[in-house]
């Protein structure tokens, strides 16, 4: 897995009103952590940090999500410290 790999599009639309677009990509944080992030309509960013699973019977674990932040880099920034703080308990 590359440092960001595209996961999907999805397009909802909302009749006469509007069509939001989410798309989610992955950041790969280390050899067992990844973020999900999911890109709204508005150009802000949220994530979800996920546990990687060795086992591939048993599926990843959702460890938390983030706040909304404006910029995938700032998210990443904050994705790195929140692991680096859950580590340490």
């Amino acid at each position: 897995m590359g440092a960001t790999d595209r996961l999907s599009s999805i397009s909802v639309n909302l009749g006469d009103r509007e069509v939001i677009t989410v798309t989610q990509d992955v950041v790969q944080l280390d050899d067992f952590y990844v973020m999900r992030i999911h890109t709204e309509g508005k150009g802000e960013v949220r994530g979800e940090i996920i546990r990687l699973s060795e086992d591939p019977k048993h599926p990843a674990t959702h460890l938390f999500d983030s706040p909304i932040y404006e910029d995938v880099q700032g998210l990443k920034e904050w994705a790195v410290l929140a692991l680096q703080a859950y580590r340490e308990g």
